[in-house]
């Protein structure tokens, strides 16, 4: 029986993808609902292609026809995918936007955990 996975995007990648048009939307959409089923990196038998160095725990996938990449993080505790950023790719663009992010994300549970 598969686990039911939760998906959440966080305000930044839901922004991501309301500046996309419907039918780029539309696209993203279909291979979320397919990833949600089972949103594990490939060595676990899944289709998530694990990211490295600083981006390590995070997970992405391509959109190769329309250059769009979608990159996420588990939370496998509580059964959540979480989509972080979707972003064309621009070299290593969408990369580096996310490794800003990361670090707004990590100041903040900061400063909730000295509250």
């Amino acid at each position: 029986m598969s686990k039911s996975w939760s998906l959440i995007y966080t305000i930044e990648a839901q922004n991501d993808l309301d500046k996309l048009d419907n039918s780029q939307r539309m696209q993203i959409q279909s291979v979320i609902d397919r990833f949600i089923k089972n949103p594990l990196p490939k060595s676990e038998g899944s289709y998530g292609n694990p990211l490295h160095g600083q981006l390590a725990g995070y997970f992405k996938i391509k959109l190769l026809d329309s250059g769009i990449r979608i990159l996420y993080t588990l939370k496998r505790r509580k059964d959540k995918m979480i989509v972080v950023l979707i972003g064309m790719r621009r070299d290593d663009e969408v990369y580096e936007i996310a490794l800003e992010r990361l670090k707004k994300f990590r100041s903040r549970k900061s400063r909730k955990s000295q509250n």
